[in-house]
């Protein structure tokens, strides 16, 4: 409780930064183990909501050139075409493939089917096959939503050499199955719960 008030009252009277803004003090606070996950926000479902890819990572790209970040930055996206847009055009930018595979619980729709124009087209007809797909176009990483995965994906996609980083982890029992499944990264809304939860429990995983 104590730290959902403490995250409300930062918050509070907080604007969001412009991608120059949140890059240019980056740049400022660079540091070696420094890693920028940069997720582009687009849809393919509704037409004119969101720049087309090209203007999109036109737009993104502007930014990121600018700084001199560009070998600590990721870019993420549900929407892999953006990511194929990146890869064919600016290559040497890491990219994370974002996934989510559950039919019911929360607003986002299932991104992950065969022929989908969240994955750019690709032909995908089963679940272990996603992290070979993902590898198999130059992805650096995979972010699938955390109840999407099991112990043999990780695996599976460790044997593909791709970091699993899994979103959005807030209990601490899906922290502890996501530690337990090898897990590379957490993504949470409580990072001080997730650090103080391998305190206590004495897990070595920072």
């Amino acid at each position: 409780m104590e730290e959902d008030l403490l995250i409300k009252k930062t918050l509070e009277n907080q604007k969001i930064p412009k991608l120059s803004e949140l890059l240019e003090l980056s740049s400022k606070n660079e540091s070696e183990n420094l890693l920028i996950n940069l997720e582009i926000k687009s849809t393919p479902d509704e037409e004119n909501l969101t720049p087309t890819p090209e203007e999109m990572v036109k737009l993104v790209m502007q930014e990121v050139n600018k700084s001199n970040l560009q070998n600590k930055i990721i870019i993420s996206s549900f929407d892999w075409r953006t990511l194929t847009e990146i890869k064919n055009h600016y290559p040497e930018i890491s990219r994370a493939y974002l996934s989510f595979q559950q039919q019911t619980g929360i607003k986002i729709k299932n991104t992950i089917y065969n022929r989908s124009p969240w994955m750019s087209f690709l032909p995908f007809f089963e679940k272990y096959e996603l992290p070979k797909i993902i590898k198999s176009q130059g992805g650096k990483a995979w972010h699938p939503y955390h109840k999407d995965i099991t112990k043999k994906l990780v695996e599976i996609s460790h044997q593909e050499d791709l970091p699993v980083n899994v979103w959005t982890v807030n209990e601490e029992y899906d922290m502890l199955k996501m530690i337990e499944y090898s897990v590379d990264g957490i993504m949470t809304d409580y990072p001080l719960r997730l650090k103080e939860l391998c305190d206590k429990e004495n897990i070595n995983w920072f």
